[in-house]
């Protein structure tokens, strides 16, 4: 949490991109801020100043909350206000936030980690759609134990960070004829789209011509509400971040 507000988050860089994150401020769990890039914008001057065109800063942002829940079953999770104009896929901003952030923890031991949560039915759905074109899968692990899944797999992972210090690893199917077998009885694979779920790791589908990551598969929520996210009631913002979360 202190990382979050150290004030270096306020502004970095992503490549050719500024972010900008602002953290507002958190209770009982959950974390509420924001987060956006620079652009520009051009606005016209009055008809006394000839309707010159000026550019000027602007920071388009989103609404964001983080829950820090410590039950193994979901993990903690972060929630962001989908406005595809500023972020069309928010994964790679995020994970960037995560290296700034990363960097405050490095002296504590610990790693952030961001993976999208996805639906295992929706992965299932792609395996069928695509029998028969399915050239390579893979899959790909976050090896601290997230989760309290009481599974081979999830055993194996603990193995591989305790012994090998690894904090990731991969496993890669492939048929170059695109006739990849991807059964759903199989043990391991139904551990990892499981594990993969709950947002511990990713899995990448090529199909014939085609490339299908887990990012394309983000779970997403729509929440009807009149709560005004700019108030200072700390309990209004509250309950709302518990309807997005499901929690009770």
């Amino acid at each position: 949490m202190d990382a979050l507000k150290d004030a270096k988050l306020n502004s970095f860089k992503i490549g050719k991109s500024d972010l900008g994150f602002v953290y507002e401020y958190d209770d009982k769990g959950y974390i509420y801020c924001k987060f956006g890039k620079r652009s520009s914008i051009v606005k016209t001057l009055s008809p006394q100043e000839k309707f010159k065109e000026v550019k000027t800063e602007n920071w388009p942002n989103c609404h964001m909350f983080m829950s820090l829940s410590e039950d193994p079953e979901n993990g903690q999770q972060i929630a962001i206000e989908h406005k595809a104009w500023i972020f069309a896929n928010p994964l790679v901003q995020l994970r960037a936030l995560a290296d700034k952030i990363n960097e405050a923890l490095l002296s504590n031991g610990f790693v952030l980690s961001i993976n999208p949560i996805t639906q295992e039915k929706k992965f299932w759905d792609l395996i069928k759609q695509y029998d028969g074109q399915i050239e390579e899968l893979k899959l790909t692990f976050n090896t601290p134990n997230l989760f309290n899944l009481e599974n081979t797999l999830n055993e194996d992972l603990k193995k591989v960070r305790d012994i090998n210090n690894a904090t990731e690893a991969s496993m890669i199917l492939k048929n170059k004829e695109g006739n990849l077998k991807v059964p759903e009885d199989n043990s391991l694979i139904k551990e990892s789209v499981e594990y993969i779920g709950k947002g511990g790791g990713e899995y990448r589908i090529k199909a014939k011509k085609r490339i299908i990551t887990s990012k394309d598969n983000v779970r997403s929520k729509s929440i009807s509400t009149e709560i005004e996210l700019e108030t200072s009631d700390k309990d209004a913002v509250l309950k709302f971040a518990k309807e997005i979360f499901g929690d009770k």
